[in-house]
């Protein structure tokens, strides 16, 4: 599926507008796009954070591949939290719940968990296509 035929889809615009695309903007904003923008900043030495020089300083000596590796690491064990995560949210509301903007975000998701997968590819700045890209 492309972004394009998604668009066409009523669940793919209702979970991308109004309380859910914008809880879904949010999340990648101060999460995922914090994450990944640590990790490659880190790789690079444009971090100016002392434990990220230090790191970086440790990490300098690797390979291109090698950080992509490093990359791919950071970015999957952060899709799997928060999967984890919004899983939990759309299934324990007798645990938790997501008010964003008063609105019960899980009750207006089929599973935010899967709404994650479309929120990485089409609201990060470092998109990401679970399904048509491959960590190598």
């Amino acid at each position: 599926m492309t972004r394009e035929d998604d668009e066409k889809n009523p669940y793919y615009r209702r979970m991308m507008d109004g309380p859910v695309g914008r809880f879904g903007a949010y999340l990648m904003a101060k999460s995922f796009d914090e994450a990944m923008w640590t990790a490659t900043s880190t790789l690079e030495g444009k971090s100016k954070a002392p434990s990220h020089m230090a790191l970086t300083e440790r990490l300098k000596a690797l390979t291109e591949d090698e950080q992509d590796a490093v990359v791919s690491l950071v970015r999957g064990s952060v899709v799997s939290s928060l999967h984890g995560f919004l899983h939990g949210l759309s299934n324990d509301e007798s645990l938790i719940k997501l008010v964003f903007e008063g609105a019960n975000i899980s009750e207006s998701s089929d599973g935010l968990q899967g709404d994650l997968f479309f929120w990485l590819r089409d609201l990060s700045k470092y998109p990401y296509d679970a399904l048509s890209e491959s960590d190598g």
